[in-house]
């Protein structure tokens, strides 16, 4: 028999949650078959269980995240997951971090106050270094990316 090697990377709940919302935006516009339909809920299904089987008090208040919460049509999704990751890696990571994550990731979620004063925030400083969103980028440098887990 054949040893197998499993290569794999390391993703943050963040990215996965904000990567599935574009994605699931993006299936009202383009043409999906069933079979592309089928794999994005088996992404779905493997993230929950993966969530679940990590914490299962934490995943129960995600589950609404992985069904639609953030909103995948956000112009600057790029940005409230980079702000929204930076702020659950500097909780630390462990069990502690993830049981917040449905508290950070309100910032993602259209339409409430945390999701309007972040947008506010983005236009104030576009304005003030003369740019637009686009070009704004996070200055992160006090983040320590190194997964903690």
């Amino acid at each position: 028999m054949e040893d197998l090697q499993y290569l794999g990377t390391q993703i943050s709940w963040v990215h996965f949650l904000s990567t599935l919302a574009g994605l699931k935006y993006a299936m009202n516009y383009q043409g999906m078959s069933k079979m592309d339909v089928a794999l994005i809920l088996q992404l779905e299904y493997w993230l929950e269980k993966a969530m679940r089987s990590y914490d299962p008090k934490g995943a129960k208040q995600l589950v609404d995240y992985i069904n639609g919460g953030l909103y995948g049509g956000n112009d600057f999704i790029y940005h409230y997951m980079r702000s929204t990751n930076a702020d659950f890696i500097m909780l630390g990571g462990g069990k502690r971090a993830f049981r917040k994550l449905p508290e950070l990731l309100k910032k993602g979620v259209v339409g409430n106050d945390e999701y309007h004063d972040y947008k506010d925030v983005l236009m104030k400083e576009a304005k003030r270094l003369n740019c637009t969103i686009d070009n704004l980028e996070i200055m992160d440098d006090h983040v320590n990316y190194e997964m903690p887990w």
